[in-house]
């Protein structure tokens, strides 16, 4: 399987449906995809715009007669330095709530290892620096806020991410970059010493035989 999933880059994605404020894209199993996949499944994206916010939910059909094993992540990117003489240095990740957050950091595999690092001491903002991100995303298990501000130091708050449907959180760039991802994630990379199983792994989402499953985030402008 590819990295970051099999849906990501797929060219048998299709438009199922689309109206002046609404997109749905859809991917529907096939013979290539059982070849490395062994479920049979109906995975949406839908993406509507409602005023000044984007609503993304994901909805997932089990076709099987079987369970189905699963995980989720998303991937949205938002430009920074919008302003004339701006740098990375201006803007921060503010969450809703004061919280105590540790990264888990990854290991030269790619894999997740039990090493943390801490990132916030009863805070709730995350300032950007320029080699913020040289170790890689910023992993955050189980984080108890659900809702990320993209912030300018020098022009207040430009976005926010509502993320209650999703467990864990990454936020990423390219060193350099002049773009932030705010992630929400149900589902995680492989940790260190796993079994292989998929049944097994951390954050594995089980989905009974001819059920649905949705997810939604919100983008919105502020």
């Amino acid at each position: 399987m590819p990295k970051h999933g099999f849906v990501r880059y797929n060219e048998n994605v299709r438009l199922k449906e689309k109206a002046e404020d609404k997109l749905v894209f859809e991917l529907i199993y096939s013979e290539e995809t059982l070849k490395i996949y062994p479920f049979k499944f109906d995975f949406r994206i839908e993406f509507n715009l409602k005023g000044r916010s984007l609503e993304v939910k994901h909805h997932i059909i089990n076709l099987g007669t079987r369970e189905m094993y699963f995980s989720l992540g998303c991937h949205p990117a938002f430009n920074i330095c919008l302003f004339e003489d701006e740098e990375i240095n201006d803007y921060s990740i503010e969450f809703d709530q004061n919280m105590d957050l540790s990264r888990y950091l990854l290991n030269e595999d790619g894999l997740v290892n039990t090493q943390t690092a801490p990132v916030l001491d009863n805070d709730r903002k995350i300032r950007l620096t320029k080699n913020i991100f040289e170790n890689d995303a910023l992993i955050f298990k189980d984080i108890v806020s659900k809702k990320a501000n993209l912030v300018s130091k020098r022009n207040g708050r430009i976005l926010s991410v509502n993320y209650p449907d999703f467990k864990n959180l990454g936020i990423w760039a390219k060193p350099d970059a002049p773009y932030v991802c705010i992630e929400p994630w149900l589902g995680i990379a492989d940790v260190e010493g796993t079994d292989q199983n998929l049944k097994n792994k951390e954050g594995i989402i089980r989905l009974a035989a001819e059920n649905e499953f949705n997810a939604v985030y919100t983008i919105s402008i502020l």
